[in-house]
């Protein structure tokens, strides 16, 4: 037999290595999978207008389905999702069917299919949906989102998202959440029909919440369930709960941070926009008005619960540093009872109390933006400082653009 080389001498070494380990391990061989590889190493694509066989690696190549993406996620990737509307089941017998945010996974909306770089992706151009829709019957706008409870029609999921232990890094950014209804008979399946957290902690920023429902339980919007999360530039909108918490409700010791919330026309029996039990939520930013509940109609809160709520706008009062009960001059708002066609618009006008009415140093590093992507700290009065807005969107106005020279005096 001819002589081997050194590198036939390595292969056989390795193989021989590898056999021996796996006798050890208990008579089978140790198989060293494959990890298949990606155009774009830590990215995920996920276009709904996509052709078909996909394997996400490149727009070209992007998955039709998010539920794929999320499949092959590892912590540390971005999963990168273009405008259109995703369903987490193609079943309406599917109900259970939820998109699982994960660990160390970032799920991106708002893009067009042609970026390269998470900057260049604008979620209010391009709107990315994620509907409980499973039948694809419901009434909704041209996007595709149900803007009133009153609009679903036959099976949807019983929650749209869900966080189930994840900490922090897990990441939901630039999506409309919408047409999630909770109405099973579990203790979890009736609550949280938009988004439901269970001892979690994940980070969500520029989302809105529009048309979800809770049956018989609550948090029609979101429910947290011990949970931490952290909100930011987020809007409750057209939400209802038959009990508690239009818009949210937190329990089992939850103390989510909201910055720059607005909640507006959600509807429940007790907590309109907020229902808290045995929970310390903390708000500042926020605007809260024109939410419907028989008791507490923008916050109730029972058992040993409290909430920190400050530089806020909240129809009503309540107690807390530099909170304010004015009309905050919304846009467009759409009453509670209303039944639209397209969703509220929660834009500032000129001149609303909201306007340089924040608090700068509680926005958060990672956030420079608001919702509508624009910038998040200018000067909206135009008295020379450059002060955050209350609610999820930022005026821009002429002041904005304004820059202020040093006044320099020449000597004569």
């Amino acid at each position: 037999m001819a002589s081997l080389t050194q590198s036939e001498r390595i292969v056989l070494w390795l193989a021989g290595a590898a056999l021996l380990l796996g006798l050890l391990m208990g008579g089978t061989a140790l198989l060293i999978p494959r990890q298949t590889a990606r155009a774009n190493p830590g990215f995920i694509y996920v276009d709904a207008d996509a052709g078909p066989g996909g394997d996400g690696s490149s727009w070209g190549d992007a998955y039709t389905d998010l539920q794929e993406g999320l499949k092959v996620a590892r912590p540390g990737d971005e999963i990168w999702v273009a405008e259109g509307v995703y369903y987490p089941a193609d079943s309406p017998d599917d109900r259970a069917a939820a998109f699982e945010i994960r660990a160390g996974v970032a799920l991106v909306g708002g893009f067009a299919g042609t970026e390269k770089e998470r900057d260049e992706r604008d979620w209010a151009a391009h709107v990315t949906v994620l509907s409980g829709d499973l039948d694809r019957n419901d009434i909704t706008d041209a996007n595709g989102v149900v803007t009133r409870t009153l609009n679903i029609v036959g099976n949807n999921a019983y929650h749209v998202v869900t966080a189930d232990g994840v900490p922090e890094t897990a990441v939901l950014d630039g999506f409309t959440i919408t047409a999630g209804y909770a109405d099973g008979s579990s203790d979890l399946q009736d609550r949280g029909g938009g988004m439901l957290g269970v001892d979690s902690s994940p980070t969500v920023r520029h989302v809105t919440f529009s048309g979800n429902k809770a049956m018989t339980g609550d948090g029609g919007g979101m429910v947290n369930v011990g949970s931490h999360p952290t909100l930011t530039n987020v809007v409750f909108s057209g939400n209802r709960a038959t009990w508690g918490g239009g818009g949210m409700a937190n329990s089992g010791t939850s103390s989510p941070t909201l910055t720059n919330v607005t909640f507006s026309g959600n509807r429940a029996v007790e907590g309109g926009a907020i229902h808290n039990a045995d929970s310390s939520p903390a708000l500042v930013n926020a605007i809260l008005w024109g939410n419907e509940a028989s008791t507490g109609a923008q916050i109730h809160n029972v058992y040993p619960s409290a909430s920190d709520v400050k530089y806020s706008d909240v129809e009503g009062g309540y107690p807390g540093t530099a909170n304010i009960d004015s009309d905050p001059l919304f846009v467009a708002p759409v009453a509670p009872g209303e039944a639209p066609t397209t969703t509220g618009n929660y834009r500032l006008q000129a001149g609303s109390p909201a306007v340089d009415g924040g608090l700068n140093a509680a926005v958060p590093a990672a956030v420079s933006t608001d919702l509508d992507g624009s910038p998040r700290i200018v000067d909206g009065d135009g008295d020379g400082s450059a002060v955050v807005d209350m609610g999820a969107y930022e005026r821009q106005t002429p002041f904005s653009a304004r820059v202020y020279l040093p006044l320099v005096l020449a000597d004569h």
